[in-house]
């Protein structure tokens, strides 16, 4: 049942980011029938829902008036075995680092560069996760989702998810019209690896490591500790920042008044460049305003020690964005979704 407290419900803890955003009412829900039943009686009433997974990726800018629901559909199934290929459906309340290390001891492989990435399964498709040379839509197969308001139950093609870099449909058309349930997976069953990613190679050189998949996850894991703050003791959610993507003659502007800065080819023709490298050059990293702040070995993190309000972190985000834009004429996009 939703929690009865008059002054609402706290979300504190229910966000990376600590937050101290408080909702209507806040209710975990296991199963599609009990779903159904909190999305008619919430309908009923004249209720707004908002879906939160693990409040991993998540800025709540204010106290919000919905009924916050948290998707808790557990269970990980083996639902079709091919020669070389196994397809999996999982449950979106499963830990997505969990299901990685449940895949590599099933020997099957393809998420290991993966590892780490906090949140839930449910949440994984909306922003497409990806690290390490790796994006999600690579394996996704299937999303089953809730509809909001017709309570029909959808299953979509990986096609018609419309992934793209940190993008799905489910951040555009039907974000706030859709409950993901479960996740369908097509992982190898043959051990291949992924090492484009320079960091990955040089773990491996390192330590005189053979590119075995467990091998490439020690390195994914090791890597992104070294550099990436623990959300269970600095309040954030990882990159707040999508690397930005600008045309060849843009890149070659900007290398005119910076030669040192990186660049790495699409196939479309342009160049991504890292937003931690322009925040860095701009001397925000280790930078703290009253609470909030860049995290001193990640320019890409924005953290909260302070548990300070949404809008106090945003506010240092478009003094960032500002800054970018005036010095190199990029728009840096927030990664998160802001609420």
């Amino acid at each position: 049942m939703p929690s009865q407290d008059p002054n609402g419900y706290s979300l504190l803890n229910k966000n990376s980011l600590g937050i101290p955003a408080v909702c209507a009412d806040y209710i975990e829900v296991g199963d599609i029938a009990q779903l159904k039943n909190v999305l008619n009686t919430a309908r009923s009433s004249g209720q707004s829902v908002l879906v939160l997974g693990e409040g991993t990726n998540v800025v709540f800018a204010r106290d919000t008036d919905n009924l916050v629901i948290r998707p808790l559909f557990l269970g990980t199934e083996i639902v079709q075995t091919l020669e070389d290929e196994v397809v999996i459906r999982v449950g979106a309340g499963e830990n997505w680092h969990e299901l990685v290390c449940w895949s590599l001891s099933q020997g099957f492989f393809g998420l290991e560069n993966l590892a780490l990435i906090p949140g839930s399964c449910g949440a994984a498709p909306v922003q497409n996760i990806g690290a390490y040379g790796v994006e999600l839509n690579q394996f996704v197969e299937r999303v089953e989702y809730v509809n909001l308001k017709t309570l029909e139950q959808v299953s979509l093609t990986s096609t018609e998810c419309e992934f793209g870099y940190r993008e799905s449909r489910f951040k555009h058309e039907l974000q706030n019209r859709a409950v993901i349930t479960h996740v369908h997976l097509k992982l190898s069953r043959q051990p291949g690896v992924n090492i484009t990613y320079p960091a990955i190679r040089d773990y491996l050189d390192q330590n005189g490591l053979s590119s075995t998949p467990e091998n490439v996850f020690d390195a994914v894991c090791s890597t992104r500790r070294s550099k990436l703050p623990d959300i269970r003791k600095i309040p954030n959610v990882g990159s707040f920042f999508k690397n930005p993507i600008v045309t060849e003659e843009h890149f070659a502007k900007i290398q005119s008044i910076a030669p040192d800065c990186p660049g790495y080819s699409q196939d479309s023709g342009a160049v991504k460049i890292p937003a931690a490298w322009l925040i860095d050059r701009r001397n925000w990293k280790g930078k703290m305003f009253d609470g909030v702040g860049i995290h001193q070995s990640q320019a890409l993190v924005l953290i909260n020690p302070g548990h300070r309000a949404g809008e106090q972190v945003l506010q240092v985000a478009r003094n960032i964005q500002s800054d970018i834009r005036q010095a190199f004429e990029i728009d840096l996009e927030i990664e998160p979704r802001v609420i």
